[in-house]
């Protein structure tokens, strides 16, 4: 009889463990799970890099890292101290290729630590004692962009996709969906241009792959219209943004990329006046595969390359009936 007690009390710790760790393993802003707390145990760990952060740019402070084995992307988190529990996400970078980032949101003089999480199948990878130091050096440019005194487009200037798609004078967004752009030259080379924003209904972030080319990535934050500005050599180019919330007008909207590499994963999740919504049904359209769902969060990868058309599209159902959709480009 007490070996049994005893057996009993010793499976009531474990589970008390188990929950611990099940509470304190969810990061809650991306319902990914840490390391170390897979289920089944069949997650491989992956290797966690060293970033190394810049510490005399005016306007940023440059992030970069190399690459880790079998990541399917990487999480930024930052923070003013060496304390991880006091760090925050402040960037999703998908793919395992790129591995720079350029934090435009800092303040000049704040010293700030920053570590790199690789993440796949689900689940993320930090050491707390692999951060970055950064300082930005000093104040960037005004935000309020000067008025244009040149035509919108000369010498063949146009915006266009990551993929080099040309855009026209206009693009549509919906509430929480991103959208990377850059401002090329008529020989189609991207160029680096400095990025202003009329209004709050655009978050935005600056990422590149090269020193001289700034890609913008943009995020719908609320519904309505706004104008962002390239600079460049003293030239203005504008390009107007609509941002829309659900197909259905009643405050759905899908947050996610609006392109996707192939051979990289994407997740989307279903809001509803700001707030997450569970119990989602998902539908992925052509060239998408569903990975997994979890905690109402898609995952889903490129089936196969594009050939004739990469229009694709993800669909959220509740209660059997659709209240939102999104349109995914399937990049090469």
């Amino acid at each position: 009889m007490n070996h049994l007690t005893r057996r009993s009390g010793f499976l009531q710790m474990l589970m008390s463990v188990a929950l611990c760790l099940c509470v304190f393993g969810a990061d809650a802003a991306s319902g990914i799970v840490k390391a170390g707390s897979s289920p089944d145990g069949s997650t491989k760990k992956l290797s966690v890099p060293t970033p190394k952060a810049s510490k005399k740019q005016n306007a940023y402070v440059k992030l970069s890292w190399k690459k880790v084995s079998g990541a399917e992307g990487y999480y930024i988190f930052r923070g003013t101290s060496t304390s991880w529990s006091q760090a925050v996400k402040i960037r999703e970078i998908v793919g395992g290729t790129t591995r720079i980032f350029y934090d435009y949101s800092t303040t000049a003089g704040v010293k700030y630590r920053y570590w790199v999480c690789p993440y796949a199948n689900g689940y993320y990878y930090n050491n707390t004692k692999k951060y970055a130091t950064g300082v930005r050096k000093a104040q960037s440019a005004p935000t309020t962009p000067t008025t244009p005194t040149t035509p919108a487009s000369p010498s063949g200037f146009y915006f266009s996709d990551y993929s080099g798609s040309r855009l026209g004078s206009s693009i549509s967004l919906a509430v929480g969906a991103t959208r990377t752009i850059c401002l090329r030259n008529s020989s189609g080379q991207a160029v680096g241009a400095s990025w202003y924003r009329s209004n709050s209904n655009l978050s935005d972030n600056r990422a590149s792959t090269t020193e001289s080319v700034l890609y913008l990535q943009i995020r719908g934050m609320a519904a309505g219209t706004t104008t962002l500005t390239a600079m460049h050599n003293g030239n203005s180019y504008t390009l107007s943004v609509t941002i829309g919330s659900g197909i259905s007008g009643n405050g759905y909207h899908i947050s996610g990329s609006s392109s996707v590499r192939y051979g990289s994963s994407a997740r989307y999740s279903l809001y509803r006046n700001g707030q997450k919504v569970t119990g989602v049904t998902w539908s992925v359209g052509a060239y998408l595969r569903k990975v997994s769902v979890s905690a109402g969060t898609l995952t889903v990868t490129p089936l196969s390359r594009p050939v004739t058309s990469n229009s694709s599209a993800v669909h959220a159902y509740v209660n059997g009936s659709r209240v939102a959709s999104m349109g995914i480009r399937v990049t090469r």
